[in-house]
């Protein structure tokens, strides 16, 4: 079963997608801030990190730099989620992809996408703990 650590601060998103994560299979971890999260993913090793762009803190970016960068989590799969969208949609990619992440999802989440996404990204990154 993939691990997944999640870390998202909004409460409500937070609980939707433990839930979507859960659908998918995966064994979930959730925190609110990315602090925690660093300091969790080295402990429990997470084949997916699904990862909040804006947090308190750490944004999301630097929490994804810090996860690659780390031999403990260099190799998870990671999701960014974000609201955020400046300049459009490409522009959020690339911030994303600058960061380490390797794909992103937009808020409001569309529970199709992100299933497929995060089924998408373990199908490429097969969980390493079985």
């Amino acid at each position: 079963m993939p691990v997944a650590l999640l870390v998202e601060d909004d409460p409500d998103h937070r609980e939707l997608l433990v839930r979507l994560l859960k659908q998918a299979d995966c064994r979930v971890h959730a925190v609110a801030d990315g602090a925690q999260a660093v300091e969790l993913a080295r402990q429990v090793r997470p084949d997916l990190v699904v990862l909040d762009w804006r947090l308190p803190g750490l944004p999301g970016t630097e929490i994804c730099r810090r996860l690659r960068s780390a031999p403990e989590t260099a190799e998870a799969a990671v999701l960014m989620v974000t609201a955020w969208v400046s300049d459009g949609v490409n522009n959020a990619a690339q911030e994303a992809a600058w960061s380490g992440a390797d794909d992103f999802v937009l808020k409001p989440i569309s529970h199709r996408e992100f299933h497929a996404r995060v089924l998408a990204l373990l199908k490429r990154f097969p969980p390493a703990q079985e």
